[in-house]
């Protein structure tokens, strides 16, 4: 049964500063699907990208400091599917000035294989904003997919 979305519904989740915690919000996203107006690739793309979106909240922004929480908005509307995804900004992010290494270069172990979830994010949204912030404010990171 599709959601009755007439203006938008919001949903807050405020989670532990720990791996593994970030499957939660995949397991929303999945329970949300049959009441979303997406295809199933599609709602398997925003999954994939807000667990990314999660993991370098914990891991960079938070520095997989226990004490603190990662934030999670999820926005649906008639027209999109929405997901802010807030550190506590022990680290504030920092735009990376070059090109991330390919997932062949990757592979073939000429570069670490770490590095890749800022670019999966900007490839499986159809919008991806990190906006930095600072202690207290937090780091944000914005995905968005059209329906």
């Amino acid at each position: 049964m599709p959601l009755a979305i007439e203006d938008r519904t919001m949903i807050d989740l405020m989670l532990p500063n720990e791996l593994g915690y970030e499957k939660v919000v995949w397991q929303l996203i999945g329970w949300l699907a049959p009441r979303l107006p997406l295809a199933a690739s599609r709602v398997a793309d925003l999954q994939t990208a807000v667990l990314e979106a999660c993991i370098n909240a914990i891991e960079h922004g938070n520095q997989l400091v226990p004490s603190s929480r990662i934030h999670v908005r999820l926005i649906m509307t008639p027209a999109y599917i929405e997901a802010v995804v807030r550190d506590e900004g022990i680290i504030r992010f920092q735009p990376v000035k070059t090109q991330p290494a390919s997932i062949e270069q990757k592979v073939a172990g000429l570069a670490q294989p770490r590095g890749m979830g800022l670019l999966l994010m900007q490839q499986l949204a159809d919008e991806c904003e990190v906006i930095a912030g600072g202690p207290g404010d937090g780091n944000r990171c914005r995905l968005r997919v059209y329906t």
